[in-house]
């Protein structure tokens, strides 16, 4: 492990720590540094765990850098590292794929202060350029509560238990009481869940608070091969967490979109497939009318009429596929036990 001290900031007393970690994405990473070094007060301590596989260019004399090499990269041992390296009271989590806004540090920041009791803040992410997958996962909710916890805030910071980790600011006596991030998630995150887990369980819940304002852009994919494999990925973590984890049982069972098909064949087996039909066009309707919203959101992207109709009608299919790959992970997960 390389480490480079960022001597700009030597003598400073650091509140808050922005931490990055990034694996062979170097292009990406600067471009979010871009971002942070023209919003950010230049007196805040910047902390990059990245992952190499080849060589690269140093990163600007104000980042505190650590390299490690890949075999040793993973979502929760990273962020570790991270923690460990920072110097403030505060981490702010920042992922190498998104862009922060003017004004973002400043809201995330206030949050914290008018909220000293609680364990941190977590802002809003929205899709930067955002295609027809991409956007439907910010229907969904992904990632960091996407469009869907943004509406649900209705534009105001509100409490909550569980936070990602892509926009957040935390603080690190907080994360060190509860043990860090579980480096067993490594391969298929859910660290941010499983640490979330932990401080209700120490703490309580409503240990955060959900600012809107405080917006970034994140580089989602919009491939639906990319889209599938990250959703599966998201299965194994799911699966992971709720055998830690009561509250997150509760949370694989009622989201299984494969229960709910039991459910609709099993209408067909007992009252014919007219039964089964009628089952597939009432969940069909109640996601159109529960992911009306979106309308709301449209206009940030400038989307065609047709495109907005396109989205919104085949919006359920899409939640279905999505929620396939997702018990398809979770299956993959339990048979490798």
């Amino acid at each position: 492990m390389a480490v480079h001290d960022a001597s700009a900031l030597k003598g400073y007393a650091v509140k808050y720590s922005i931490t990055i970690i990034s694996k062979n994405n170097r292009c990406m990473l600067e471009n979010c540094l871009a971002k942070l070094d023209k919003y950010i007060p230049s007196d805040t301590e910047i902390v990059v765990v990245e992952a190499l596989s080849a060589s690269a260019p140093p990163l600007p004399a104000r980042v505190k850098h650590i390299v490690l090499p890949p075999e040793k990269a993973g979502f929760a041992t990273q962020r570790n590292e991270a923690v460990s390296a920072a110097s403030g009271d505060y981490v702010i989590f920042v992922d190498d794929d998104v862009e922060i806004t003017e004004g973002w540090f400043e809201r995330l920041t206030s949050a914290v202060e008018e909220n000293p009791g609680v364990t941190g803040a977590m802002g809003a992410v929205f899709p930067k350029d955002a295609g027809f997958m991409g956007f439907t996962a910010a229907v969904f909710g992904h990632p960091g509560g996407g469009f869907r916890l943004h509406n649900f805030s209705n534009g105001a910071i509100i409490p909550l238990s569980e936070v990602a980790t892509c926009n957040t600011a935390m603080k690190k006596s907080d994360i060190l009481t509860v043990g860090g991030f579980d480096t067993l998630c490594d391969r298929f995150s859910g660290e941010d869940t499983d640490l979330c887990d932990r401080i209700i369980d120490k703490f309580g819940p409503d240990m955060f608070r959900y600012v809107p304002a405080a917006r970034v852009w994140h580089y989602t994919a919009n491939k639906i091969t990319r889209v599938a494999r990250w959703y599966f990925r998201r299965g194994h973590a799911d699966a992971y967490l709720a055998m830690r984890h009561k509250r997150q049982m509760k949370y694989l069972l009622r989201s299984s979109i494969t229960l709910k098909l039991t459910a609709a064949f099993l209408l067909w087996a007992l009252f014919g497939f007219t039964a089964f039909l009628a089952a597939a066009a009432v969940w069909y309707l109640s996601q159109l009318f529960r992911a009306r919203f979106m309308f709301r959101y449209f206009g940030v992207y400038g989307f065609s009429t047709v495109k907005k109709a396109a989205v919104f009608l085949l919006y359920p299919l899409n939640k279905f596929l999505v929620h396939l790959a997702i018990d398809a992970g979770r299956l993959a997960a339990v048979l490798k036990l």
